[in-house]
């Protein structure tokens, strides 16, 4: 089974997973005002003749206080256009249990970021039916891999970073959470994790993962066959939005969720 996750986390990584994106701010300490630091993720999405981008609602609300940057090339640019998000629960953004937020990126953005990876309406859509045996990526820019920042020659060299795991249920969590479950898929984060070549290491820290997506890389089956097409099949099943470390589980909400707003 741990062969066949990461042969499709291999192939997502390298096609669709080529839409997730790095997001920074200018540092808010005022010594050190216009050296951007990584906070985030996001995922670009086409829509018709929209371009997105699909992130977290906590990483948008620092543009309240701050310019938001993605990469274009090697450089930052600013994240332009207009944005809609969830509602912070009495102010409070850790008491959103759907947190995401979608900027339809003006046309000068988009133009600047020429021929980049979009994910397509039909690729930004959850897993049918049941979840249960589906392998699942979570892809982003963690915090602790994006530190360096040629702030001299204003470039970057933002680093993406994969976790695989098996779709999971569970109930007892989502009611924890105060969440039917309808409109979240949840994954187990271990502490410690097995690479491609066999070898356990510890798992890096998610945080600067929110915004990235969640990708279905379809269901494993009982003899671990390859089921459907691989390479244009897999889709970006949910919007990372939290990790609760003491229940070792990442949460993201449900692209149908978010589509159904736009």
């Amino acid at each position: 089974m741990g062969e066949v996750l990461h042969e499709r986390m291999a192939l997502a990584f390298a096609g669709i997973g080529k839409a997730v994106t790095s997001i920074y701010r200018d540092d808010p300490r005022a010594e050190r005002e216009g050296r951007p630091e990584h906070i985030g993720s996001g995922v670009f999405l086409k829509r018709g003749n929209g371009r997105f981008l699909v992130t977290a609602a906590h990483v948008l609300d620092d543009r309240k206080m701050s310019r938001l940057y993605f990469p274009a090339g090697k450089r930052l640019r600013e994240i332009e256009g207009n944005a809609i998000s969830t509602s912070a629960p009495k102010g409070k953004r850790k008491n959103d249990r759907y947190d995401f937020a979608v900027v339809e990126l003006d046309a000068a953005v988009v133009a600047a970021l020429g021929n980049i990876r979009y994910v397509s309406e039909d690729e930004f859509r959850g897993i049918d039916g049941d979840i249960s045996g589906h392998g699942l990526m979570a892809l982003g820019f963690p915090v602790s891999q994006n530190k360096k920042i040629d702030h001299a020659k204003k470039q970057i060299r933002p680093k993406r970073l994969s976790y695989g795991a098996v779709a999971l249920k569970d109930a007892s969590f989502a009611l924890k959470l105060g969440l039917t479950g309808e409109d979240h898929v949840f994954v187990k984060y271990e502490k410690k994790s097995k690479v491609a070549s066999g070898a356990v290491v510890d798992s890096y820290s998610p945080r600067g993962m929110s915004g990235g997506a969640l990708i279905d890389l379809g269901r494993i089956g009982s003899l671990f066959a390859l089921e459907g097409k691989l390479d244009d099949r897999f889709r970006v099943a949910g919007i990372l939005i939290e990790y609760y470390k003491a229940e070792n589980r990442m949460v993201s909400v449900k692209t149908e969720t978010i589509l159904s707003v736009l």
